[in-house]
């Protein structure tokens, strides 16, 4: 058995300088040492402790002694050290959660008790806090799960039924335009116009609001061949031409003859190029929409540029964000999905795209593609 160099009084000396409670008792429950971090946990003093059943004053209920005390028997019929989390009441009736050790030491030649109590009360409080704010986030993450399924339920369901009198909506000013029910005068005939193509845009918009609900649930699937990008681009011209000519807006395109074909998703990058003209066209009431398209590098770059209201430098930053729609008098309606999509889908192209403008300036919107 090692021989420390210690004096008696730099024992005491040490069991002063520890923030753990120190005790040492024989087994009868008579303390020889109770140092005054053990004082000012329990709120009793030495001579208080030896004063009667110390145990009863710590734990003033039966079954929580009884638990305490089995502790001490433990010890003192297997040897080794004990170590349990429990609950006291100190002195001024506070309850104190203490991580308690004992073991048998030799003492003054005498079997006795030497035990540690470190006071873990505000430790194990923020425990029970956090398994409380942990269970209510699970609950709160569970309920979220719940309301986010019946959310893409309903926008499912509705978005869906929505498309069916649209459908037939849209085919009935088709023929009455085209005067297949009887002649049409030129003032209807601007009407009817009117009225289609805000049809179109409910469609669109609907179209987005699916996609956008694919896109969060990661069901949104790609379609990757060669394609012709200008190709696409005349075709999203054509579809939109008479929205143009209605507002007497000129809509010019700037293509590069010798753009080579690339790979893409038809259909995903006729809808950011729809998308981004449509903003322009719904935006813009005098002046001019430009598309272009051009090499750059190892890629292949489209800009849709108008002459509109432009955006607040201060919303430039969010303005691919869902739901966000600009602060100045480019709101005029929507939800604010569209340009969320046209970010995703060409991200998802390992492409990028941005925007710059000026309020009252128009705007000027980029995609580039890789070769």
């Amino acid at each position: 058995m090692p021989i420390y160099p210690f004096t008696e009084n730099w024992f005491y000396q040490i069991i002063e300088g520890v923030r753990e409670g120190i005790t040492v008792s024989d087994q009868g429950g008579h303390f020889e040492i109770f140092n005054s971090r053990m004082q000012e946990i329990t709120g009793y003093s030495i001579e208080e402790a030896n004063s009667g059943d110390f145990s009863q004053k710590l734990y003033p209920e039966p079954d929580a002694r009884i638990r305490a005390l089995a502790g001490v028997h433990d010890v003192l019929e297997n040897g080794g050290r004990h170590e349990i989390e429990t609950v006291i009441q100190a002195k001024n009736g506070m309850r104190k959660t203490l991580l308690v050790s004992s073991s048998l030491i030799t003492y003054k030649e005498q079997k006795m008790f030497l035990s540690t109590y470190l006071d873990i009360t505000i430790r194990r409080e923020a425990l029970d806090q956090l398994a409380i704010q942990t269970a209510e986030l699970k609950k709160s993450k569970e309920n979220l799960l719940v309301l986010t399924q019946l959310k893409s339920e309903f926008i499912s369901v509705v978005s869906h039924e929505l498309r069916t009198p649209l459908t037939v909506i849209n085919e009935s000013l088709d023929l009455v335009y085209e005067g297949i029910v009887g002649p049409v005068s030129p003032e209807q005939k601007s009407l009817l116009l009117t009225g289609k193509n805000n049809v179109n845009r409910l469609e669109r918009l609907i179209n987005d609001i699916l996609d956008f609900q694919k896109i969060e649930t990661g069901r949104i699937r790609y379609n990757i061949h060669e394609n012709d990008l200008n190709a696409v681009i005349r075709e999203v011209h054509d579809n939109l031409a008479s929205v143009a000519q209605h507002k007497n807006l000129k809509f010019l395109l700037l293509l590069d003859e010798r753009l080579p074909f690339i790979r893409f998703d038809r259909d995903r990058i006729a809808q950011v190029v729809t998308n981004l003209i449509d903003n322009a066209l719904k935006f813009t009431e005098s002046g001019v929409i430009l598309v272009t398209s051009k090499t750059l590098g190892r890629t292949v770059q489209v800009m849709i540029q108008d002459s509109g209201v432009g955006i607040n430098k201060d919303d430039l930053p969010q303005i691919f964000d869902r739901f966000l729609q600009g602060d100045n008098s480019r709101r005029l309606g929507g939800v604010g999905l569209g340009l969320a999509i046209c970010r995703e889908i060409i991200e998802k192209h390992n492409g990028k795209i941005w925007v710059e403008s000026n309020s009252g300036k128009g705007a000027r919107f980029y995609f580039q593609l890789p070769m």
